[in-house]
């Protein structure tokens, strides 16, 4: 494998300082530790920052500007518009993604595709939402993939039984406000969902001999947004668990290089500019801190890859390698 790209969402670089995560500390002391600088609201959010990762430009460009995950996954996500795993797919490189925000509707990646935030399940359309999508072909690529993805739904929110679902919004808010009975159910969501895609990526990437493998783990978000509801000792504990699922992940697929990055922070309700951008292997300098912009990260990874000055992307991309 050339690269593994894990994504931790809304995960701040504060955060990542202030708590032990020893592994990527370690690992990010070898290689790249940096502040990813995301965009200025309204564009600080899930749809348009982790889009324009895969795209290499600006939300208005590819159609993803709205906060509202209603919008994400209609038409907004522009047809004509190329992802970087496209670009790989067709210069003879394989690239699977597990989890990737704003993959749906699925536009087929070689070998394959779990699609991620937001999945058509959240929006409603029925009384019951399970009514929507029954985890059909429409959501991975092969579409017999699913046979081994199982019951697999691609946001922690999502990876709950389904008997379950009506009753989660409420504790939710409910943590927020401090309700220790809410707290801990949410958080053992979050522990459910952190492993489920773990085996996932673990399953797939050993399956398939990717050159590039992508996995997205939303559940630093969640506990982001619940700021200072969850004790520092439970954060501290969580982060730790993040941390092991990140050096097992790579320890597993022994790839040649690691990226590892958030789309923004986040402490209670709002975003913050500030994610973290990781990165260590033989591509990448040693002891390297800097900031990193949203644009620069497309044309980083395709440089990586040899891509960038083989293909149209260098024309077509906004940042900065």
């Amino acid at each position: 494998m050339k690269l593994l790209f894990i994504g931790l969402d809304g995960l701040s670089f504060d955060i990542f300082e202030e708590f032990p995560m020893p592994f990527l500390h370690d690992m990010s002391d070898e290689g790249v530790r940096a502040k990813f600088m995301s965009f200025d609201d309204p564009y600080m959010c899930t749809g348009p920052v982790w889009t324009s990762v895969q795209t290499g430009i600006r939300p208005e460009e590819h159609g993803v500007t709205e906060p509202r995950p209603g919008v994400w996954h209609t038409a907004a996500f522009k047809d004509n518009v190329k992802t970087i795993w496209r670009r790989m797919n067709e210069k003879g490189l394989s690239c699977g993604l597990i989890n990737y925000p704003v993959t749906y509707p699925l536009r087929p990646v070689d070998p394959f595709v779990v699609c991620g935030f937001p999945a058509p399940w959240e929006y409603g359309g029925t009384e019951n939402p399970w009514d929507k999508v029954q985890f059909g072909g429409e959501l991975f690529w092969p579409p017999e993939l699913k046979e081994h993805v199982g019951g697999f739904r691609s946001a922690w929110m999502n990876y709950i039984p389904p008997e379950e679902y009506e009753n989660t919004h409420e504790p939710y808010h409910a943590a927020q406000e401090g309700d220790p009975e809410s707290r801990n159910y949410i958080m053992a969501l979050l522990h459910r969902s952190l492993h489920e895609t773990a085996r996932l990526a673990h399953i797939l990437l050993r399956r398939y001999e990717v050159d590039v493998g992508v996995s997205v783990f939303m559940e630093t978000d969640t506990l982001g947004h619940l700021g200072s509801a969850v004790p520092p000792v439970r954060r501290e504990e969580f982060l730790f668990e993040v941390d092991n699922v990140v050096r097992e992940l790579v320890l597993d697929c022994n790839p040649d290089n690691v990226i590892v990055m958030s789309d923004h922070g986040c402490w209670g309700q709002p975003h913050v500019k500030e994610g973290i951008f990781l990165a260590f292997g033989p591509a990448f300098g040693a002891g390297v801190k800097a900031e990193v912009e949203v644009l620069d990260v497309a044309p980083t990874i395709l440089y990586l890859i040899c891509l960038l000055y083989t293909s149209d992307a260098a024309d077509e991309l906004d940042g900065v390698d």
